[in-house]
């Protein structure tokens, strides 16, 4: 309403570049939040397991938890999916030194999954955002993709009871 569209926010977002890279740098900070850290995933879920294998991070904008994989899994390669202004300024932003481990690639995930038979497709904050029947439809256009043995990962922030926690990460969770 304040932007007087109808259009969902990362589409809205997706027509100005300025605007997509100042949300995609937002997320990125948020990841530093006490408590988001990237590293509770990285560090507590088994990627070594998976070898020499691919990840999918749909929805991964800049970038950040992918590089945090690559560091401490350099056998792994990530596949960071989003809109091309994200897409663009993640490429602008990766190190080079990771440019083997990492790429980008524009995708909607209300469309089908074009990476087939990675090893893990990758939801970081993702369906918190979306009523239960786009999540699905997100989840189903991964259906196509899957090989066997494929695992999908969501990483989401669950909100405790209010008054569980303070004020301020009361506020920021909702």
């Amino acid at each position: 309403m304040a932007h007087n569209t109808d259009l969902p926010i990362y589409e809205e977002l997706a027509k100005y570049p300025q605007r997509a890279q100042r949300f995609g740098d937002a997320m990125t900070l948020f990841n530093s939040d006490q408590g988001f850290e990237p590293s509770y995933l990285v560090d507590n879920y088994d990627f070594a397991n998976i070898h020499t294998g691919t990840v999918v991070d749909v929805g991964g904008s800049h970038g950040s938890v992918s590089i945090e994989i690559v560091q401490k899994h350099p056998n792994l390669h990530c596949v960071v999916q989003d809109f091309a202004p994200v897409i663009e300024e993640g490429k602008r932003q990766l190190p080079s030194n990771l440019a083997k481990q990492i790429s980008f690639m524009e995708h909607d995930f209300f469309n089908k999954q074009p990476v087939k038979g990675a090893d893990v497709y990758f939801f970081r904050w993702i369906f918190h955002n979306w009523s239960d029947k786009y999540a699905i439809k997100i989840l189903r256009n991964l259906i196509p993709a899957l090989k066997k043995g494929a695992r999908v990962i969501i990483n989401e922030v669950c909100l405790p009871k209010q008054g569980a926690i303070t004020a301020l990460m009361e506020r920021t969770g909702r």
